[in-house]
């Protein structure tokens, strides 16, 4: 029988980590880049087939995008 009162050894998991946990992947900065861009693109043709005029602007931190509607006054 075993002993209760002797604790068993401490094993530490055996998963691997490929990686420095804090490393950046240039690939998925360039695949969020492309998909804001396309999403700013839909955004765009949205304001056109709506009668507006689309202004596309890129800042250091996000897409800006201004959909000027001509005024149907007459």
């Amino acid at each position: 029988m075993s002993d209760p009162a002797v604790a068993p050894v401490y094993e530490p998991p055996t998963l691997v980590w490929s990686g420095e946990a804090a490393t950046q992947q240039e690939w998925v900065l360039f695949v969020v880049f492309v998909l804001t861009y396309v999403a700013a693109l839909a955004w765009a043709t949205y304001c056109i087939a709506r009668d507006g005029s689309p202004t596309i602007e890129f800042e250091w931190w996000r897409w800006k995008i201004t959909c000027r509607r001509w005024s149907s006054t007459g």
